[in-house]
């Protein structure tokens, strides 16, 4: 089988930490801290539909390449609008590289193109300032191909 890459357009966002919230008959539900999960997912699970790969159920064990392209703040750039020599390319702040791929996994996940994370026996991820547009590239191998 040969490897299957999904490109995202869209600003990757983190699964980060739940908040619990009252519900009004006085039970208690746990929601995502972050309002940006939920189109993040959305935009995930819509490149796989249009790559043709939803429904397909990948069973493990597979490796994971997630290259994230997140925007550059307007400090990056100079006043002209060309980018500063000293602009970095890494992005080493938040928000966590394990972050953006757990809501990346849920979305491949809910999509249907893997059964679970589960069967991600090997991950390789990254994240950079985005030249052009912020989103992903997700690649997905068969380990028995790199053996």
């Amino acid at each position: 089988m040969k490897p299957i890459v999904i490109d995202v357009h869209g600003t990757p966002a983190p699964q980060g930490s739940k908040t619990l919230i009252r519900l009004p008959n006085g039970r208690t539900a746990m929601r995502e801290a972050s309002s940006a999960v939920k189109p993040w997912r959305a935009v995930v699970e819509n490149a796989c539909r249009d790559a043709g790969h939803a429904g397909l159920r990948l069973p493990g064990p597979l490796t994971v390449r997630l290259y994230f392209r997140l925007p550059r703040p307007k400090s990056h750039y100079r006043a002209n609008g060309d980018l500063r020599p000293d602009a970095p390319v890494w992005h080493a702040r938040t928000p966590d590289v394990d972050k953006l791929a757990r809501s990346t996994f849920d979305a491949l996940t809910t999509a249907g193109v893997i059964t679970d994370d589960a069967v991600i026996a090997q991950l390789i991820a990254s994240k950079q300032y985005a030249d052009g547009s912020a989103g992903a590239r997700i690649t997905l191998t068969p380990i028995e191909q790199e053996q």
